[in-house]
């Protein structure tokens, strides 16, 4: 008998419940045999952007290593789930069972249920566990059984949650023949609708240059020694220094909970056991409460997604669709258009604009140092996050989804509740979002955390020999925007 483990959006091997019980299946039941594991990126869903690839990438490598050590073969396929599950059931292999760590987003709803039904008509039992979350986001409800559109009210039934850890997995029994894996393989490497991907072997190469200087070490063990030197160096000072971005105030834990690489149990855990052993300063202990709530509002955005899974595509509140935000040529009208006198001046100007944004050329220092952060290193600062979001959707009036889908792409931890719930909170267009009125202005901002303008000479060559007067005083420093529009921006 073969025991199946679809990992999801989990590359880790501890604290994964889908891998636990199906090893724990195999040990236990004399009949079991073989434990196999699944990643699966799904194309019929949204797929995941070049910075988040690449993250993938280091990551199956590392992940795959562990494995072995368990006796747990790792398939690496694009396909759809359903699709998967019918090439399976087709080799009449003997499946005890399916176990499923829970994905979100898209369709998936609908696509996992048909991967469900195909286990059940072939009388396989198939068990599914959430692993990304810290519950089941249909599992809080207002008191009218109505999904929470208030951030406050939703994060209250977060103070008694106990997070669930899972020991170590044991090694799974030993297949002697290879004979179930190599019966896999063959039958998933005949359809052209299923692609076997090489990219848990280290000679596995991402083609992406820009990517390659990327400051990270994705992986599992990586994770854990990230969130040990946070609680060690930063959690104490959190609250505060969180919206420094030149200093290590952060946790930087977004790309491996992202990737699954470590569960957000094993965060808060960590969280909740520093603060009861602890300093019991004020400062300490609000510190932790603050990380704490971060948890929580990644809890909300997969609250939301839940609820709503084309929160990438769709106004969260509808009240916004009418909203006139400006046409941005695409790049084909760019170059359809630019000889013709019929061209739509404002939407190309739009397009101008849009590309100095992305490209960090604005003319704004702090706006322009997040860009590049984001190019060079494939994330940036979640303080300047907002900002530069800000700029985009209310000072430049660009529609909310042309600056996710550039996150989409170009961030190592972009989440598919997140990113989209982030941005359409900054926008005013999401569930307890800030007010469209409400401008993170990039000045003010830059004066209350960036006062000596360290961050921005991080990241702007060009001003990494201006004086910090010079720099509040600019409004355009050889960029691109005109002098009268960074004006108003400011």
């Amino acid at each position: 008998m073969v025991v199946l483990a679809f990992l999801g959006p989990c590359l880790r091997t501890l604290d994964n419940p889908a891998l636990y019980h199906a090893i724990r299946q195999a040990a236990k039941d004399k009949s079991a045999g073989a434990v196999v594991a699944f990643y699966v990126e799904d194309p019929t869903q949204r797929l995941p952007g070049r910075a988040f690839t690449w993250w993938t990438r280091k990551s199956l490598p590392k992940l795959r290593k562990q494995l072995e050590e368990l006796r747990v073969p790792l398939f690496c396929l694009r396909a759809s789930y359903p699709r998967v599950a019918e090439v399976l059931v087709s080799t009449a292999l003997p499946f005890s069972a399916v176990h499923v760590n829970r994905r979100w987003g898209g369709t998936t709803q609908e696509e996992d249920a048909r991967f469900a039904e195909i286990w059940a008509h072939a009388g396989i039992e198939q068990r599914v566990y959430t692993a990304h979350t810290l519950h089941e986001p249909w599992e809080i409800q207002t008191g009218q059984g109505q999904p929470y559109r208030v951030y406050t009210a939703f994060s209250k039934h977060f103070a008694n949650i106990s997070p669930q850890l899972l020991e170590e997995p044991p090694c799974a029994p030993e297949d002697e023949d290879g004979q179930a894996y190599t019966s896999m393989e063959h039958a998933l490497t005949e359809p052209k609708d299923i692609t076997v991907l090489d990219w848990a072997r280290p000679s596995s190469e991402f083609q992406e240059p820009w990517a390659a200087a990327f400051p990270w070490t994705p992986g599992s063990d990586e994770a854990h020694s990230v969130l040990q030197a946070f609680m060690d160096h930063a959690l104490a000072t959190y609250k505060d220094a969180r919206d420094i971005p030149f200093e290590a105030g952060t946790s930087r834990l977004s790309p491996y909970l992202a990737h699954g690489e470590i569960s957000p149990h094993r965060v808060l855990s960590a969280v909740r056991r520093a603060r009861s052993a602890g300093s019991t300063s004020k400062s300490f202990i609000e510190s932790t409460h603050t990380f704490e709530r971060e948890l929580v509002w990644r809890e909300f955005n997969y609250h939301l997604l839940y609820h709503q899974p084309d929160l990438a595509a769709r106004n969260h509140n509808a009240q916004w669709d009418a909203f006139p935000w400006a046409e941005v040529a695409s790049p084909a009208q760019l170059k359809e258009e630019k000889d013709r006198a019929t061209a739509n001046s404002d939407a190309m100007y739009a397009r101008a604009m849009y590309d100095c944004w992305r490209s960090g050329h604005t003319g704004i220092p702090l706006v322009d140092a997040g860009m590049r952060q984001l190019w060079k290193m494939g994330w940036m600062h979640n303080r300047v996050r907002m900002i530069v979001a800000s700029f985009l959707v209310k000072n430049l009036r660009i529609h909310w989804r042309l600056g996710e889908e550039w996150f989409w792409d170009t961030l190592v931890d972009a989440d598919p509740a997140s990113n989209p719930g982030n941005w359409q909170w900054v926008a005013g267009t999401g569930a307890d979002a800030a007010p469209f009125f409400r401008i993170f202005n990039p000045a003010r901002q830059a004066d209350r955390f960036d006062e000596r303008c360290a961050y921005v000479r991080q990241w702007v060559d060009e001003l990494k020999s201006t004086s910090t007067s010079d720099i509040a005083e600019i409004v355009s420093h050889g960029m691109s925007f005109p002098r009268e529009f960074v004006g108003k921006a400011l």
